[in-house]
């Protein structure tokens, strides 16, 4: 699955692409878990002007099910330090990615980017917003 994200560098984006093959994925598209089992390629459409880094963290808003949400968001990706303009192979895999959990059935999906003030430490913690 092919994901890209512009709008940049407004606070609303807009997420679209395609699932390999000819069906289009945009904001509030259904797609089969079959096709969200592998990583999605994941692109930030802006220019390549400044050396700002982004976060990407990718959830399930309401597991196992929409009707049955009892587990409420799921985790499913994070990659961090990815340029912009560039995409999420060009990050580092904070939490590995995992497909549909369940595998089968209605599966919702987040996906939230962030602006970085730098590049991520290891072993540091996020600082508080001012």
């Amino acid at each position: 699955m092919f994901i890209n994200i512009s709008g940049l560098p407004h606070r609303h984006g807009s997420v679209y692409g395609t699932t390999g093959g000819t069906k289009q994925v945009a904001n509030g598209c259904d797609i089969k878990p079959s096709v969200a089992a592998d990583k999605p390629h994941v692109r930030i459409l802006a220019p390549r002007l400044s050396s700002s880094l982004y976060t990407l963290v990718m959830v399930d808003p309401d597991v196992p099910s929409p009707s049955e949400p009892k587990y409420r968001e799921w985790l499913h990706w994070i990659v961090v330090d990815i340029p912009e303009g560039s995409d999420s192979t060009k990050g580092k895999e904070l939490v590995p990615y995992m497909g549909p959990q369940p595998p089968t059935g209605i599966h919702r999906y987040v996906f939230v980017l962030f602006k970085q003030n730098g590049p991520m430490v290891e072993g540091t913690r996020p600082t508080r917003c001012p």
